[in-house]
């Protein structure tokens, strides 16, 4: 079952995602995963709090703003 937290980190990273200007497929490939699991990442399920260091260097953010 999907927490509070993990809904907000998912509207998180997407809301970073977007000021930047990147689609999902770019930053997805950036990241190095299909377009379905970074959809995923974005809903706040599939992650763990490791990717969490990766994520936030593609988006040019510190780790602690996306799980804020």
């Amino acid at each position: 079952m999907q927490t509070q937290w993990e809904r907000k980190v998912g509207q998180n990273i997407r809301k970073f995602r977007i000021k930047k200007g990147l689609t999902l497929q770019k930053t997805a490939d950036q990241f190095g995963c299909g377009l379905r699991a970074w959809q995923k990442l974005e809903t706040g399920t599939n992650f763990e709090l490791y990717t969490i260091v990766k994520i936030a260097k593609i988006l040019e953010v510190q780790p602690y703003q996306l799980l804020k």
